[in-house]
């Protein structure tokens, strides 16, 4: 049965054998939607109910099952094979129809800081055609090799030690 990442904080990276990048989007395709001179990092977050890792074992934990996989260890080989790249109802994401076995859709969603990044919202196999606009092709990365999936350990919380105060009353002569 599909499990829950550890707890931790929603935004902290999964890493594979050390290294958050699990792929790279294409420049040739980025330059087309106004992000030029870079090919962008895609990676994975722990997430919560609406993206990254959690999302997916909650809203699709029967086909990860399906096929035998944990959520971080599907978006990892669905990023080494191949696709289509299409547009979504939202600007700020993309999405990309992958064929390597089992067929999926891959949500990406483009976060814009400094060293900008596309986080995974989620995969999941598509039940029906696909909407949006084909932008190009995804070239996946053919690493076969599943590598050593890891998130930061949990941040502790500080403990706190509230001494109580001590009143004394100085004796009367």
């Amino acid at each position: 049965m599909a499990t829950l990442p550890p707890h931790g904080d929603k935004y902290d990276f999964y890493s594979a054998n050390g290294v958050i990048d699990f792929a790279y989007f294409p420049n040739a395709i980025l330059s087309d939607i106004g992000i030029d001179g870079i090919d962008i990092p895609i990676r994975l977050q722990r997430g919560d109910a609406g993206f990254g890792a959690v999302h997916i074992v909650r809203e699709h934990g029967r086909w990860l099952d399906l096929h035998k996989l944990d959520a971080v260890s599907m978006v990892w080989l669905k990023l080494q094979g191949n696709g289509k790249i299409y547009t979504t109802e939202e600007d700020d994401k993309l999405k990309i129809n992958l064929y390597l076995h089992p067929k999926a859709l891959l949500v990406l969603r483009f976060i814009p800081k400094k060293e900008p990044f596309f986080t995974v919202v989620t995969t999941y196999l598509p039940d029906g055609g696909l909407d949006g606009d084909e932008l190009g092709h995804y070239p996946g990365h053919g690493n076969n090799t599943t590598p050593t999936f890891t998130l930061p350990e949990p941040k502790k919380k500080p403990t706190v030690i509230v001494k109580k105060k001590r009143t004394f009353t100085k004796p009367t002569e």
